[in-house]
C-alpha cells in the first residue's frame, strides 16, 4: 500500500474520474474481507485500501474509513509478528486523514496526520515513504507561507532521494525547492534547482518535463528582466511543445513570450502571440483561459489606445468569467472595465465595474473558512451597527447642545445691544452655515455606512447558507419532497439541517432563540454542535443527539460560570432514518413530528419533550421514539413560524389546522406541488402583514 501521495507538480493535470470493471471487482474483493476475514490487519488494511479507491468519488469517505482501520488495529499487542505490516497500514492511514485535512483546508490538522504518519514511517526505517511523507509536509507548509520550513522539508526529501538514486523523484522535488526560492524572490537560488533538475530529465529523456523546466527558467529570466533569455528559453519550451503536439503547452508559452514582449513595449508582438494562445484555447473550448487571454489583448490594446477594441475584449472576457462564476476573473475582468470606462470618461460604469471588482476581491478573501467566517462577521455587523447608531446619536446630542447655546447667546445679546446683536447674528449664520456642511457630509457618511452594513448581512445570508444542505442533496436522497424556507429577516434564526452515515439518514428542522443575526449566530452553533454530534462524537440515537447537542451549546455560552446562565438554544424536531428497512426515530424539542401513512387521510401526531435544546429550569433526557414506516409514508417536519403568522379578514394566528387542513386536502399530490399550493395558501392569509417569524415547512416521501 503507498497511500494517496501529495506532490507540487511540474505541470498541471486534469484529473478524471472513473469507475472500471477491474475497480468494481476489487471493491467486491475488499467488500467480501471485511464482512468475512476474523484478522484485524486485513480488515484494516482493507479499510485503507478502500479509501484509497473511493477518494475521487467521495473524499469524505477516507477520514471514516481510514480511522476504522486504526480502531481495528488498536487493540492488537505490539509484540505480534506482524508488526511491520500493522505499522505499514497505520502510517497510510495517518498519511490519507492528512491529505483529507489538507483539501479541508484544516492545516495544523494535516500536519498532525503526516507528522504521526513520519514517526510510524522511521519506526519502518522506510526510506522511500519517509521521503514521500517530508514532500507532503513541505508542500503544506509552502502553502501557508512559511517558506523556510518548507524549504527544509523539501531539503530533507532531496537527501534521502539522492541517496536511494531515486533520479525522477529527486528531479521533481529539485524542481519544486525552484518554485520555493521563486516565492522568496531568490531569482538565482531559483535558476540553480531548476538547472540541476533540468539536466536530469533531459538525461532521462522526459521531453514533458523538460518543457516545463524551460518554461520555468524564462520566468526567472523574466523576473530578472533579462528578457533576451526569457524569450531563448521560453522558445526552446515552445519547439518542444509543438514536437509534443501538446496544444495546451504551446498556449501557455504563446502567452508568456507575449508578456515579454509587452514588457519591453512591443505591443505588435504582444498581440501577435496572444492572439495565437487565444486561438489554441478556442479550440480547445478552455473557458477560463479564453476569459485571461481576452483580458491581456485587452490591456494591450488599451496601451495602444484602441479603447474601443479594449472595451470590446474585456466584455468578452467578463462574460467566460461571468459564465463560469470564476470569483479571480470576474475580478480581473471587472477591473479592467472599469479603467477603460474611467478613460472614456463614464463614470457610471466605471464605478459599477469597480465595485464588482471589490467584491470579487472580498470573495476570494472570504471563501477559506465559511461556516467560522459567518458566526464572526456577523458579531462583527452586529458591533458595528450598534457603534454607529451609539455614534449617530452622540452627534444629535452635540448639535441640540450647540443649537441651545446659540439661541442662548443670542437672546442675551438682543438684550444687551441691538448692534452687537446683529454683527453677533451675522458672524453665527456664517457658523450654522459651516456646521450645516459638516452634517450635511456627517449624514451622507453614516448612509453610506448604513448601506454597507445591509450588504454585509445580505452576503452574511450566502455564507449561513453554506450551513445548509443544498437542494441538490435533497433530490440525490428522496424521489419527492418539498422545502419551505422564508426568513423573516434578511438572515435566519431557523435552519433546516441533513448528514448521512452509511446506514443512517438525519433530517432535521430547528428554530433558534430570536431571529435576524442574533438569531442566525445561534443557528450556526447549533448547526455545528449537530455535525459534531454524528461526525465527531458517533452519536447515533436522537434522543442522546439532542441531550449531547444541549451539553455543548450550554458550554459554547456560559464559558464564565460567574455569569448569569444564558437561556439561548433551539426548538427541534429530528429524525433518523434507517436505510435498510425504512424504522425512524424521532426525538423532539418543543416540536413534534407529522406523520401522513400511504393510503390515509389523517395525520398522526408524535410529541417531543416540552423543553428547548438549551438551559431550561428542569432538564430531563430527551425521549427517543421509534416508528416504523413504509414506502409513500410522508413526514413533515416544521417550526412554529407558519401557524404563528397572523393575517386573515380577522388579522388571527394561521394555527397548524390549517397546516393540517392543506396537507390532507393535497395528499394525494405530488409533494413539489403539495408544497406550492401550502405556500401560496400561506402567502394569502399573511397578505400585506408584516411576517411574525421565521418560517420552515418541509415533506418527505419515503
Amino acid at each position: 500500500m503507498r497511500g494517496i501521495d501529495l506532490k507540487i507538480l511540474l505541470f498541471f493535470f486534469i484529473f478524471t474520474s472513473f469507475y472500471s470493471d477491474a475497480f468494481s471487482g476489487e471493491l467486491d474483493s475488499l467488500r467480501q474481507i471485511l464482512q468475512t476475514s476474523g484478522s484485524p490487519e486485513k480488515r484494516a488494511e482493507a479499510y485503507v485500501e478502500l479509501s484509497e479507491i473511493l477518494y475521487q468519488q467521495n473524499p469524505d469517505t477516507v477520514v471514516y474509513l481510514c480511522q476504522k482501520a486504526l480502531k481495528e488495529l488498536k487493540p492488537l499487542s505490539s509484540h505480534k509478528t506482524t508488526d511491520t505490516q500493522i505499522l505499514e497500514i497505520k502510517s497510510d492511514a495517518y498519511n490519507n486523514i492528512g491529505y483529507i485535512h489538507k483539501s479541508k483546508g484544516r492545516i495544523d490538522s494535516a500536519i498532525y496526520c503526516y507528522e504521526q504518519s513520519l514517526k510510524l514511517s522511521r519506526q519502518l526505517n522506510d526510506s522511500s515513504r519517509i521521503a514521500r511523507i517530508l514532500n507532503n509536509i513541505a508542500y503544506l507548509y509552502f502553502n501557508q507561507g512559511n517558506l523556510d520550513r518548507a524549504l527544509d522539508y523539501f531539503f530533507k526529501s532531496l537527501a534521502i532521494k539522492e541517496n536511494l538514486g531515486l533520479e525522477n523523484a529527486a528531479a521533481v522535488t529539485m524542481n519544486n525547492i525552484g518554485l520555493v526560492y521563486m516565492s522568496k524572490n531568490e531569482e538565482d537560488k531559483a535558476l540553480e534547482y531548476y538547472l540541476k533538475s533540468l539536466k536530469i530529465k533531459e538525461k532521462l529523456r522526459d521531453s514533458a518535463a523538460v518543457a516545463i523546466l524551460l518554461n520555468n527558467i524564462g520566468h526567472v529570466y523574466k523576473n530578472k528582466n533579462d528578457f533576451a533569455k526569457a524569450k531563448e528559453y521560453y522558445t526552446q519550451s515552445l519547439e518542444i511543445y509543438q514536437k509534443l503536439k501538446h496544444e495546451k503547452g504551446k498556449a501557455l508559452i504563446y502567452n508568456n513570450l507575449a508578456h515579454v514582449y509587452s514588457q519591453q513595449n512591443d505591443k505588435q508582438k504582444a498581440l501577435e502571440y496572444y492572439q495565437k494562445a487565444f486561438e489554441i484555447e478556442q479550440k480547445l473550448g478552455s473557458k477560463e483561459d479564453m476569459s485571461i487571454t481576452l483580458n491581456n489583448l485587452s490591456k494591450v490594446y488599451l496601451d495602444l489606445g484602441d479603447i474601443k477594441q479594449a472595451e470590446k475584449l474585456a466584455k468578452k472576457s467578463y462574460q467566460l468569467a461571468k459564465d463560469l462564476g470564476y470569483p479571480k476573473l470576474i475580478q480581473n475582468a471587472a477591473f479592467e472595465l472599469s479603467n477603460i470606462y474611467e478613460q472614456l470618461n463614464k463614470p457610471t460604469p466605471a464605478l459599477q465595474y469597480y465595485k464588482e471588482f471589490v467584491t470579487m476581491k472580498d470573495s476570494l478573501q472570504s471563501t477559506k473558512n465559511e461556516r467560522a467566517l459567518v458566526q464572526k462577521e456577523m458579531e462583527y455587523e452586529f458591533e458595528k451597527q450598534k457603534a454607529i447608531e451609539e455614534a449617530k446619536h452622540q452627534l444629535e446630542l452635540e448639535n441640540q447642545r450647540k443649537q441651545k447655546n446659540i439661541i442662548i447667546t443670542a437672546i442675551l445679546i438682543v438684550l444687551t445691544l441691538v448692534i452687537i446683536f446683529v454683527g453677533f447674528l451675522f458672524n453665527r449664520y456664517q457658523i450654522i452655515q459651516k456646521q450645516k456642511h459638516i452634517i450635511e457630509t456627517q449624514k451622507k457618511i453614516v448612509e453610506a455606512k448604513n448601506e454597507e452594513i445591509i450588504d454585509s448581512i445580505t452576503y452574511a445570508k450566502h455564507l449561513q447558507s453554506a450551513v445548509f444542505p443544498p437542494i441538490e442533496y435533497f433530490e440525490k436522497l428522496f424521489k419527492e419532497y418539498f422545502l419551505i424556507f422564508r426568513p423573516k429577516d434578511i438572515v435566519s434564526g431557523d435552519f433546516y439541517w441533513m448528514e448521512q452515515t452509511e446506514k443512517y439518514l438525519f433530517v432535521a428542522v430547528a428554530d433558534c432563540t430570536g431571529h435576524g443575526v442574533p438569531g442566525a449566530m445561534v443557528s450556526v452553533v447549533c448547526a455545528n454542535a449537530l455535525y459534531r454530534i454524528v461526525n465527531e462524537f458517533h452519536i447515533y440515537d436522537t434522543g442522546k443527539i439532542l441531550d449531547k447537542a444541549r451539553e455543548i451549546i450550554i458550554n459554547a455560552f456560559s464559558k464564565n460560570l460567574h455569569q448569569e446562565q444564558i437561556k439561548d438554544g433551539m426548538d427541534i424536531s429530528l429524525i433518523r432514518i434507517c436505510k435498510e428497512n425504512f424504522q425512524i426515530q424521532f426525538s423532539g424539542a418543543n416540536n413534534p413530528l407529522w406523520i401522513l401513512k400511504n393510503g390515509e387521510n389523517t395525520i398522526t401526531e408524535i410529541k417531543g419533550n416540552r423543553q428547548p435544546v438549551g438551559y431550561h429550569i428542569k432538564m430531563q433526557p430527551f425521549n427517543t421514539q421509534e416508528i416504523q414506516l413504509n414506502p409513500g409514508d410522508t413526514v413533515y417536519l416544521f417550526s412554529d413560524g407558519m401557524q404563528d403568522q397572523f393575517g386573515g379578514p380577522k388579522h388571527k394566528k394561521f394555527k397548524a389546522k390549517n397546516i393540517r387542513r392543506l396537507i390532507t386536502e393535497t395528499h394525494t399530490l405530488p409533494l413539489q406541488k403539495q408544497g406550492k399550493i401550502i405556500l401560496s395558501e400561506f402567502e394569502k392569509w399573511k397578505k400585506a402583514t408584516e411576517q411574525t417569524d421565521d418560517v420552515t415547512l418541509m415533506g418527505i416521501r419515503i
